[in-house]
C-alpha cells in the first residue's frame, strides 16, 4: 500500500475503505477520487495527482466526461470542470493558432504558386476557399509572417 497522502481526509477514508474491504489501495484510492468529484470537490483528485499518483481510466473518464460533458450524450457526472482564467482579460484559444498557422501556409502556397505580387491575390483566394473573410486571412498571415520571420 503506497499512502502518499496520510493525514488527509481522502487519505483517510482510501486507507480505511482499504482496511475494511480488503481491496487494493490503488482501487480504494480511485474509489474515493471517484466519491469526492461527485460531491464536487476535486481536492483528493489533485492531492494524488500532484503526488505522482496515477489513476485508472475510469477516474480519467469520469473527469473527461466533466470537462466535456458535450463530447458524452450520456454523461452522468454530477458536476462539470471548468478553467477560468486567474487574470483579467481574455482567455487565450489555441484553436485560434493553429487556425492562423493553416492560413499563413494556405496563403504562403498560392503566393508561391501566383508569383511576385500575389499577396492580395492569394489572401482573397484563401478567405473564398476558408469561407471566412479577407480581413481574418489577412491579419492571420501577418501576424505568423512575423513569427515566421523571426520579427
Amino acid at each position: 500500500m503506497s499512502v502518499k497522502t496520510p493525514n488527509t481526509p481522502w487519505g483517510i477514508e482510501a486507507v480505511e475503505l482499504s482496511k475494511s474491504l480488503d481491496w487494493p489501495f490503488d482501487k480504494c484510492r480511485d474509489s474515493v477520487i471517484l466519491r469526492w468529484l461527485e460531491m464536487g470537490d476535486t481536492r483528493a483528485l489533485a492531492a494524488w495527482l500532484a503526488a505522482g499518483d496515477v489513476p485508472s481510466q475510469a477516474v480519467l473518464n469520469h473527469v473527461a466526461k466533466m470537462l466535456a460533458p458535450e463530447l458524452d450524450p450520456n454523461c452522468d457526472a454530477s458536476f462539470s470542470l471548468e478553467a477560468k482564467s486567474r487574470r483579467k482579460g481574455a482567455r487565450r484559444r489555441p484553436d485560434k493558432a493553429v487556425r492562423d498557422w493553416l492560413l499563413y501556409q494556405n496563403v504562403a502556397r498560392v503566393m508561391d504558386d501566383i508569383g511576385p505580387g500575389g499577396y492580395d491575390s492569394a489572401i482573397q483566394a484563401v478567405a473564398t476557399t476558408a469561407g471566412i473573410s479577407k480581413e481574418t486571412v489577412k491579419k492571420a498571415y501577418n501576424s505568423i509572417s512575423k513569427i515566421a520571420k523571426g520579427k
